[in-house]
């Protein structure tokens, strides 16, 4: 993720300075200095539970080594990249240093956050599966299933955070999708999220139908060629539906994959 960000923004991360009153905050979770405990311990009154209780379960070597491995992840990217001049700098020292990447974002984004010298779109799309279980498993999550919520993996957490009016010169944007999960429905309410920061998406219009089948071919989703009496008639078919338009289109084998 930090190298495709790097290659996309290359150019950017050269030319922006870096400020020096905001940097080395972060440890190697993500984590910033300012920012309570992440994942602080909690009880669970359906469970009967504390969040930490798979610690009972554990040896005392196991104890001595969780506590050992502790201080080291508080470690910044500050105390080894001590005088940065550009964003380019810790994003190349992320790149190189993979146990820093978390960090290296974090920064990243810390800075973008706070300038004035470059536009910032933050654009996530999927945010309603980090309101899921992962796929990722922990024996320390056996009370709810072993499976990890994204809030308490480092990357998830960096972006999860309701903070775009935060960003001094740009906004954060996020899509929800609705799909058939199994007794899953995710509306905004669910995430108090306030009704003038949401909206609903609405059919296309036929240009910007247009529009998108032609980004579809761009970023390989498809190659055949669409006349434009098709993308006419499938605007037709689909009323501008975006989801029914591949239902039905890949459904009747128009389109190889």
């Amino acid at each position: 993720l930090l190298e495709d960000i790097r290659t996309s923004n290359e150019q950017k991360f050269e030319e922006l300075k870096v400020n020096r009153k905001l940097y080395g905050k972060f440890d190697m979770t993500g984590v910033s200095e300012d920012e309570p405990e992440p994942c602080p311990r909690t009880f669970d009154p359906r469970r009967r539970t504390w969040s930490d209780a798979w610690k009972d379960h554990l040896t005392e070597m196991e104890l001595k080594q969780i506590a050992k491995d502790t201080p080291h992840m508080k470690t910044r990217i500050a105390d080894k990249l001590k005088d940065p001049e550009t964003l380019l700098d810790i994003a190349n020292y992320g790149v190189e240093h993979p146990e820093f990447a978390i960090c290296a974002l974090a920064e990243l984004m810390h800075q973008l956050y706070n300038q004035d010298d470059a536009n910032v779109l933050v654009a996530i799309d999927g945010y309603s599966d980090w309101f899921r279980p992962s796929t990722y498993t922990s024996f320390r999550y056996a009370n709810s299933g072993y499976a990890i919520p994204p809030h308490d993996i480092a990357v998830p957490r960096l972006f999860m955070k309701f903070d775009g009016h935060k960003i001094r010169n740009g906004f954060k944007i996020v899509a929800s999708t609705q799909e058939t999960y199994f007794n899953h429905l995710f509306t905004p309410e669910m995430i108090e999220s306030p009704k003038c920061y949401n909206v609903e998406m609405q059919p296309l219009h036929l240009n910007e139908f247009r529009n998108a089948l032609i980004y579809q071919q761009i970023t390989g989703r498809f190659w055949e060629h669409i006349p434009e009496w098709r993308v006419e008639a499938m605007y037709c078919e689909a009323q501008g539906n975006w989801k029914a338009l591949f239902e039905s289109f890949y459904r009747s084998g128009h389109v190889k994959l």
